[in-house]
C-alpha cells in the first residue's frame, strides 16, 4: 500500500523516515486563492439517497452561500441544486428509512443546543418536531413503523441527556423512556423497539452500556469495566444479540457481540486486530455490515452481507479513503464517497452484489473549480522519536516535487484538536490551501491521539501541556533536518485543544516558532472547567484528562498558558468564536487583556455568530486567508 522511498531513510535517520501515500509526482506548486478554492466542495454529514436512486440530498456550502444549506444531487448530471435554505446553518440532515420524510437539526448561532425539524420539500417549509431554545435534541433512530423518532435530550434537566420517543406522525407528543441522574450520549435501538442500548460516558478511557427493556420496564447496567470502552452499535433482527465496539482486555478497539439471553457467557469478538482499531455498524435496508478500520492515519471500509456473514470483497482504489456510506432504499446499490489526501474525490454508486474491484459509477463532481488534481499536495508518513524515546507518527502534506527540489520551504506545524482525535491521510481543506500558498504542513499524532491503541491514547491524561508539548517540539526538531524545510521558518497553528497546544508551546518554548495562530483555543484550565456544561460526561471526561479542579489546582495553574502569558515572545494571532460554549470568549478576552497589560503584541479577532464548530463561509475565509497573511508577515 505504500511506495518506498522518496527520501533515503539513512539521510533522515535522526529525523524520521518518510514514505509516500500517493501516485508518482505529476504536481506543480500552483497557488490558488480562497474564492477559487471554495469551489472544491466539502459535503457535510450523511448523504441521503432518495427513492428511485436518481437523486440524493446533502448539506454543504456552494457558491456565495454564507452558511451550509440542503442541496439535491442529480446523479445523472452530477450536479447540485439548492433544495432548502433554513436561514441559518443546517447542522445535520437525515431521513426515515424509506427516505420519504426529511429532517434537519438546527442550533442557534453555534451554541450546540439543537432542535429537530421536519422539512417539506414541496412547500419549502419546516415544522418543529422536538426541542427548545437552550437545550439539546439529538436524533437516534426511527421506530419500526417510521411514525416515531427516538431522541436524546436534556430538555427536562440540562445536566442529563435522557431517551425519549417522539410521535412524528403529527402530534409531537413524547414518551419519557429514561429519567434520573445518568446521562446517555449515544444509543442503539432494536428492530422492534423492545431494547435500547444506552452509552454512559464516564471519561475518555471508560464508557458503560445500559440496557433498557421496554417490555419489562427495566434499565440495567449491562457492560461495565474499569478502563474499558463500550460503544453500542446495533442489535440483531431477532433482538437476541447486541453488537458493539470495545477494547475490553485489549489495546485496540474491536467489534464484538453479547447474547442478551445469556450475558454471563461473555462477549464474542467479531473483528479484531493488534495493529488497527475497528468499528462496526449495520444497514438493515441492504442487510450490510460495515466495518471501518483505522491505523496510522489510514481509514478503510470492509463490507459484509448480513451480520459478518459473507465478505463482499469489493475493492476500492489503493490509498483511498472511503466515507459517508449509505444504501439506496429498496435497491441493491450503495453510495460512498471515495477520496485521497490529494483528491477531494466524488460520490460513487456501486452494486452490493459486486465481487472483486467495485464498479464505481461517479454521481457527483465535487471539484468544480479551475484547480487541477495535480495542484493538490500529497501526504506522507513521518516517524520520529520524542524526548523519552517514544515513537511518534505524523503526516506531512507537501508536493512531491518539493521533496526533490533544493528550495527550503516554511512549515506549519499543526497540533490536532480533541485531544482524543488524530490526523489522517484524508483530503484536508486547511492543509491544501496552506500548501498552495507555499507552506509544508506537518501534523504529528502526539501522545494522547486516537488510532494508536488505548495505552498511547491515555498517555496525556492529567498531563495536558506536558509530554505532548515536548512531542511537538521534538517533531519540530525532526522536520527541521529535512532537506526541503527552512528550519528558521517553522510556525505553529492549531484549533480547540490544538489551540491550547499552540499557547502552551509558545509559553514553554518562547523561541521555538517564528509565529503562532490559535483558533477557538483555551488558555485557562480553571475557567475552562467552570464554563463547560455540568453534564456528568463533560465533567468526567475533563477531570480524567486535566485533573480535579480542587485537588489539582496547582497542576491547573502550572499547565495553563494564562498564568505564563508573560513568557510569550512569539508573534501571535488569535481567532475566537463569539458563541463558543467549549472555549468561551470571556476566557480568551481575559488572556488577551493580560497579554496587552504585559505589552506583548497580539492580534485578536472575534468571529461573530459562530460556535466552536466554525460554519460560516465568511469566517473560514478570514481564518484561512488571515493565517497565511499573518505568517507571511513574520517570515
Amino acid at each position: 500500500m505504500k511506495m518506498f522511498l522518496l527520501i533515503s531513510c539513512l539521510s533522515v535517520l535522526l529525523t524520521g523516515c518518510v514514505t509516500s501515500e500517493k501516485k508518482p509526482d505529476v504536481q506543480s506548486s500552483a497557488t490558488f486563492d480562497f474564492l477559487e478554492f471554495r469551489k472544491v466542495l466539502s459535503p457535510r454529514g450523511q448523504i441521503i439517497p432518495l427513492p428511485g436512486g436518481q437523486d440524493s440530498l446533502i448539506v454543504m456550502n456552494i457558491g456565495n452561500d454564507a452558511y451550509p444549506k440542503l442541496y439535491r444531487l442529480d446523479h445523472g448530471k452530477q450536479s447540485f441544486t439548492l433544495e432548502y435554505d433554513a436561514g441559518q446553518t443546517i447542522k445535520h440532515a437525515f431521513s426515515d428509512p424509506s427516505a420519504r420524510r426529511i429532517f434537519i437539526t438546527l442550533d442557534k448561532g453555534g451554541d450546540e443546543n439543537t432542535k429537530i425539524f421536519e422539512v417539506n420539500l414541496s412547500t419549502k417549509t419546516r415544522r418543529l418536531v422536538f426541542g427548545q431554545d437552550g437545550y439539546q435534541g439529538v436524533p437516534v433512530d426511527f421506530g419500526s413503523d417510521e411514525k416515531s423518532l427516538y431522541v436524546l435530550s436534556n430538555h427536562k434537566n440540562k445536566r442529563y441527556l435522557n431517551l425519549y420517543k417522539v410521535d412524528i406522525a403529527g402530534s409531537n407528543q413524547y414518551q419519557t423512556l429514561t429519567q434520573g441522574t445518568t446521562s446517555f450520549h449515544a444509543a442503539a435501538i432494536s428492530k422492534h423497539g423492545r431494547y435500547a442500548a444506552l452509552l454512559e460516558f464516564k471519561n475518555n478511557a471508560e464508557t458503560n452500556i445500559h440496557l433498557l427493556d421496554n417490555k419489562k420496564k427495566s434499565l440495567v447496567k449491562l457492560l461495565d469495566d474499569n478502563n474499558t470502552t463500550y460503544i453500542p452499535q446495533f442489535f440483531s433482527d431477532d433482538e437476541k444479540r447486541l453488537f458493539f465496539d470495545s477494547n475490553k482486555d485489549r489495546d485496540r478497539m474491536g467489534c464484538a457481540a453479547l447474547p442478551l439471553d445469556n450475558p454471563s457467557a461473555g462477549i464474542q469478538w467479531q473483528k479484531t486486530s493488534k495493529h488497527a482499531d475497528f468499528s462496526c455498524s449495520y444497514s438493515p435496508e441492504g442487510d450490510i455490515t460495515l466495518v471501518s478500520s483505522q491505523s496510522r492515519g489510514q481509514e478503510q471500509y470492509q463490507l459484509y452481507r448480513g451480520i459478518f456473514e459473507k465478505p463482499l470483497g469489493i475493492k476500492f482504489p489503493p490509498r483511498s479513503v472511503q466515507s459517508q456510506f449509505t444504501v439506496v432504499p429498496k435497491s441493491q446499490n450503495a453510495i460512498m464517497r471515495v477520496s485521497k489526501s490529494n483528491d477531494p474525490g466524488n460520490f460513487y454508486m456501486f452494486p452490493l452484489n459486486a465481487s472483486g474491484d467495485a464498479r464505481l459509477q461517479a454521481i457527483s463532481q465535487l471539484n468544480v473549480s479551475k484547480i487541477k488534481d495535480s495542484d493538490f499536495a500529497s501526504s506522507y508518513d513521518f516517524d520520529y522519536k520524542s524526548f523519552d524515546g517514544l515513537s511518534i507518527h505524523g503526516i506531512i502534506y507537501a508536493h512531491d516535487s518539493w521533496l526533490k527540489a533544493p528550495i527550503k520551504r516554511p512549515v506549519i506545524l499543526w497540533p490536532h484538536g480533541g485531544p482524543d482525535h488524530y490526523e489522517s491521510h484524508q483530503f484536508h481543506p486547511f492543509f491544501q490551501y496552506w500548501t498552495a500558498q507555499g507552506f509544508v504542513v506537518f501534523a504529528p499524532n502526539f501522545r494522547g491521539s486516537t488510532g494508536y491503541g488505548k495505552k498511547f491514547e491515555t498517555l496525556n491524561d492529567r498531563d495536558w501541556g506536558g509530554g505532548h508539548i515536548k512531542d511537538l517540539i521534538w517533531g519540530k526538531k525532526a522536520i527541521s533536518k529535512l532537506p526541503y524545510v527552512n528550519k528558521e521558518q517553522i510556525f505553529i497553528v492549531g484549533a480547540s485543544f490544538g489551540g491550547f497546544s499552540v499557547l502552551s508551546a509558545i509559553t514553554q518554548y518562547p523561541k521555538a516558532f517564528r509565529g503562532a495562530v490559535a483558533m477557538v483555543a483555551l488558555a485557562n484550565l480553571e475557567t475552562f472547567m467552570e464554563s463547560i456544561p455540568k453534564d456528568p460526561a463533560w465533567q468526567g471526561e475533563f477531570i480524567s484528562e486535566v485533573g480535579d479542579p480542587v485537588k489539582d489546582k496547582e497542576l491547573y495553574r502550572e499547565r495553563s498558558p494564562y498564568f505564563h502569558a508573560e513568557n510569550i515572545r512569539t508573534p501571535l494571532l488569535i481567532y475566537q468564536a463569539e458563541n463558543d460554549i467549549r472555549t468561551v470568549q470571556a476566557e480568551m478576552d481575559q488572556f488577551v487583556a493580560k497579554l496587552k497589560r504585559n505589552r506583548i503584541p497580539v492580534t485578536y479577532e472575534v468571529l461573530k455568530g459562530e460556535g466552536h464548530s466554525i460554519s460560516k463561509t465568511e469566517s473560514w475565509q478570514k481564518i484561512m486567508e488571515g493565517t497565511i497573511q499573518f505568517l507571511n508577515r513574520q517570515r
